[in-house]
């Protein structure tokens, strides 16, 4: 429908059961997409009311679960919503360039290039903090998660908080955070397999998790001519080992076998072995380390991290 009592729209975003438009001229209008009185969605017959949030001077906005933040031209930082009669300053984010938020989250960017962040929910104490790593930054972007991406001013993406993992382009990975705070990480090229030369894709997920790559069960290994099972197993008993469940990958008279405890223990060719083996868990499937496997099965593994191929030879 027409908004006669808007003009000039720079920018708009919807934020909850607002609508809210950013103008030309730096003032910021507010209208309810909702009839209130009949408790539906506003129609193009229905009277419209359009209110002012911001006279003048606004030159950004960014908005999450009902909070708006407004970026002024000298770079301060405003913050509204329905309980506040007028925006009012976010102590520590001025000097910024560009705002956008997560969940519950607000992202800023200062001109100095460094990377802010303040969870705005987390109480009254609650102050924007500065993200590791987050320096020489040229843009951002939020996400409707808890986390955020970067791209430094070389061009590389960065990506950091809650729920976001290095390896995010293929899967779950390392959490990006550490006891003092968060951590900018390179973004990861997105996975490619081929096999044999092949290209070659499979149902499920891989994964990365301390720069080592994990892969469920059904990935490459059938193709690769591997056979792999999951159930009870009876070592050499030569190595006076008890029956154990777990998995097995039989690759021609190679054997290696994962009992399921905590730590997981290792067999190889029926003797237990002391070489650390370490496995990744999505919800939808357990993850064995690649790289671990195939050198112990005499696979042949190249893992170009800059481009994401995966190649492998048998």
């Amino acid at each position: 429908m027409e908004l006669k009592a808007v003009t000039g729209i720079r920018s708009a975003l919807i934020n909850g059961n607002d609508a809210l438009f950013l103008t030309e001229e730096g003032s910021v209008k507010q209208m309810s997409i909702v009839n209130t009185v009949y408790n539906r969605i506003r129609l193009e017959s229905d009277p419209v009311s359009v209110a002012t949030i911001a006279s003048s001077s606004i030159t950004g906005m960014a908005a999450s679960q009902g909070e708006l933040f407004l970026l002024r031209s000298d770079g301060q930082v405003l913050r509204w919503n329905r309980g506040l009669k007028a925006p009012s300053a976010v102590a520590g984010l001025n000097n910024v360039y560009k705002l956008d938020t997560g969940f519950y989250r607000l992202f800023a960017l200062k001109r100095n290039g460094t990377l802010w962040q303040w969870n705005y929910n987390s109480g009254v104490l609650a102050k924007p903090y500065q993200i590791k790593k987050g320096n020489q930054i040229s843009n951002i972007w939020g996400s409707s998660g808890t986390f955020g991406f970067a791209q430094h001013k070389d061009g590389t993406l960065l990506g950091w908080g809650d729920r976001f993992d290095t390896g995010l382009a293929t899967g779950r990975g390392t959490v990006t955070k550490d006891q003092a705070g968060y951590i900018l990480t390179p973004v990861r090229q997105p996975l490619m397999f081929f096999v044999n030369g092949e290209p070659f894709s499979f149902y499920g997920t891989p994964s990365i998790k301390d720069d080592k790559l994990y892969v469920p069960p059904t990935s490459v290994f059938k193709a690769l001519g591997v056979q792999v099972s999951y159930g009870t197993f009876k070592a050499d008993p030569k190595y006076g080992n008890d029956p154990f469940t777990g998995w097995s990958f039989v690759y021609g008279n190679n054997i290696v076998q994962v009992k399921v405890s905590d730590p997981l223990e290792l067999y190889i060719n029926g003797k237990k072995s002391d070489r650390e083996f370490t496995m990744n868990r999505l919800p939808d499937s357990a993850q064995f380390p690649l790289e671990a496997i195939c050198d112990l099965l005499g696979i042949g593994l190249q893992w170009n991290k800059s481009t994401g191929e995966v190649r492998l030879e048998n």
